[in-house]
């Protein structure tokens, strides 16, 4: 069975990576994370709907490690951070 979500215990709390077909039907990888005060909030990197952009967002996703999530989330983190 193929992965579609990995969740990572970080310094940052949990994180969870979802691959999935976004509103348009283009490909997206994207995290869910719950800033320090804040509720869960998620950010997207969408993919172009080809064979070339699902290929490119699997690998990503497969390729997603628990420093590459926190990396993805830090805006979310700096952000939101902020806004708390």
């Amino acid at each position: 069975m193929k992965e579609f979500a990995k969740i990572f215990s970080t310094e940052k709390g949990q994180i969870l990576c979802l691959i999935q077909q976004a509103d348009f039907g283009e490909p997206e990888v994207r995290v869910f994370a719950q800033p320090e005060g804040l509720g869960v909030s998620s950010t997207a990197l969408k993919f172009a709907d080809s064979e070339q952009g699902w290929e490119v967002a699997q690998k990503l996703f497969d390729n997603m490690t628990s420093e590459r999530a926190v990396q993805l989330c830090k805006p979310l983190f700096d952000f939101m951070g902020g806004a708390a």
